[in-house]
């Protein structure tokens, strides 16, 4: 009832929304029509969840929302599976997208950044494993298509090989 009541209240005036320790279909479902209710107009969405089926609700809550411009998600939901899916949803739903965090496997350059060709930030930092193989492949497609970068994140622990200097 009472993300229901904020709705009514912030309505199109909301633009920055961060949600954390949602765990429940109706509390989803809530928040889901509060996004709605900003009527296209929020910018940045920082969604923390562990629970299930979440990813949905996202994608609908992205759709009502094609000016967001950050868009970070820390979810169980997310995984390797699904996560390239995701983002090319999430891209098409948002094209303005210039900041986006997603739980991956390895870093976002690696994973999925492709998507969002507006990046003002390219993030080799290596997520959540570490001492794997860097896949050079879409760190090459991930720097075609953010042409719009202005900084190179390579994190603590990530190897900066030559032939990701080369790349880069």
């Amino acid at each position: 009832q009472s993300i229901a009541a904020m709705g009514r209240v912030f309505g199109s005036a909301c633009q920055k929304l961060d949600v954390g320790g949602l765990n429940s279909e109706e509390l989803v479902s809530a928040l889901q029509n509060f996004v709605t209710s900003t009527k296209g107009q929020l910018r940045y969405l920082n969604w923390t969840a562990d629970g299930s089926n979440t990813l949905s609700a996202l994608l609908e809550m992205c759709r009502a929302s094609p000016l967001l411009t950050t868009f970070k998600v820390y979810t169980d939901d997310l995984d390797a599976a699904n996560l390239d899916e995701f983002a090319s949803a999430v891209s098409s739903a948002c094209p303005l997208l210039d900041c986006v965090k997603l739980r991956s496997p390895r870093s976002p350059a690696e994973d999925y950044q492709w998507h969002f060709p507006r990046s003002k930030r390219l993030d080799f930092d290596s997520g959540m494993t570490y001492g794997e193989p860097i896949c050079y492949d879409n760190v090459e497609l991930t720097l075609r298509s953010c042409v719009h970068a202005v900084e190179v994140d390579f994190g603590g622990d990530t190897t900066v090989t030559s032939r990701l200097v080369d790349l880069v």
